[in-house]
């Protein structure tokens, strides 16, 4: 659901890795204000297009320039954080290199940077508007134009378009749920929450917004969210650092843990932030029901191992210690003997309550879960029945 993310959107962007060219920028395909108004916070003082031609996907990305942008470097700025100038104004031909692993995820040197840009394409009133209830409902051409243009401004490849757009859409909902946390769920009447309108979302698409979360199916998709939050296990404590970057790091300093097959196909799995403690700032994607249930069983299975390993070593002491006492020190060594498997025993049975709580935890994630799994399975059906209009205008 869209109001399943609370983490705040607004990232800087480094400025000592971009390349930085303020010439040969691509013009845009809406038309260039005569005059720029300094009311550089309202975005409808020049309006665009609410239904741009993307019938010719590669050519609009090729010519798309947003309005911000556009604003910002008419005013003569050269760096925006969270505008990503340096990006958008790189001379045509000119591609940032970046790396991303097995999972599809930006690693390296350069991958804040592209983080950074699809936050930005996220956030863009033209390219991703806030009209849709979900990104399903998106038309294909938008999504096209968005990965055409992350092509042009990065060398990236075509097997990776889906992990592309995948983020894109996290960085979405991202955006949708920080406007309704902040802008929103802050205020008690509609009049209010129309007036609170970050300046970075257009005045129709606002009205729109709020129109649908003033439904009762929203309102009952909300709750749901929140309840599925509330039993959330694995809550992300690395800031604007990917698992996947700091598991690529961390693989570097020669930890062997790390270069375990076990969750690789997870670039947000929790392994790497298991000894962390709970933040308020929770991990976009996550991992699915399956994930948690599979490392789950393989957790319970390891500790069961380890505790049956320690009764046997237990037993073993004590047989080696009756068998190597003296024979002059019979009694002696029978009454050692006997602490001995005391304390074994003792051990035996604390290491069974360990598992059996183990086992208890167990049982109720995997009633969680399902639970889970059920209010997920009754929000989709719900959300196919849901209806909002596509576009306003």
């Amino acid at each position: 659901d869209d109001e399943d993310y609370v983490v705040s959107p607004n990232q800087s962007m480094s400025e000592s890795d971009h390349p930085d060219n303020d010439e040969d920028y691509c013009r845009s395909v809406h038309k260039v204000p005569q005059e720029i108004s300094g009311e550089s916070d309202d975005p409808d003082v020049t309006t665009t297009p609410l239904v741009p031609d993307m019938s010719d996907p590669e050519h609009f990305a090729r010519n798309y320039l947003p309005l911000e942008v556009r604003r910002a470097l008419a005013k003569g700025k050269k760096v925006g954080g969270r505008l990503c100038l340096k990006v958008w104004t790189l001379p045509k031909g000119v591609r940032i290199p970046v790396s991303l692993n097995t999972s599809g995820l930006p690693v390296g040197e350069n991958a804040i940077m592209l983080i950074n840009f699809l936050g930005a394409l996220a956030r863009d009133a033209v390219l991703a508007p806030l009209t849709y209830v979900s990104w399903k409902t998106f038309p294909k051409e938008n999504k096209d134009v968005m990965w055409h243009i992350v092509k042009l401004k990065f060398d990236v490849d075509r097997p990776h378009e889906l992990s592309v757009l995948r983020s894109i859409r996290n960085k979405w909902r991202v955006w949708k749920s920080y406007l309704k946390r902040k802008h929103y769920d802050s205020h008690t009447t509609e009049e209010e929450r129309l007036a609170d309108r970050d300046p970075r979302v257009t005045k129709e698409q606002w009205r729109v917004l709020v129109a649908y979360w003033n439904t009762e199916k929203a309102k009952a998709r909300s709750a749901a969210s929140k309840a599925s939050r509330a039993k959330s296990t694995y809550i992300n404590k690395t800031g604007s650092k990917s698992f996947a970057r700091m598991r690529q790091e961390e693989s570097r300093s020669g930890d062997p843990s790390l270069e375990s097959p076990e969750g690789s196909g997870d670039g947000y799995a929790p392994a790497i932030g298991a000894n962390r403690r709970v933040s308020a700032r929770r991990h976009t994607p996550g991992p699915s029901p399956k994930d948690l249930q599979e490392r789950s069983d393989t957790q319970a299975a390891r500790a069961k191992r380890k505790a049956g390993d320690e009764v046997s070593t237990l037993r073993n002491k004590v047989v080696v210690t009756e068998e190597s006492r003296p024979k002059n020190s019979q009694e002696s060594a029978v009454l050692e003997s006997a602490r001995d498997k005391r304390r074994a025993e003792d051990e035996a049975a604390a290491l069974r309550k360990k598992v059996i709580a183990m086992e208890e935890s167990q049982r109720k994630l995997q009633e969680d879960l399902a639970r889970v799994t059920n209010a997920m399975s009754a929000m989709q059906k719900m959300m196919a029945t849901d209806g909002l209009p596509n576009r306003n205008g």
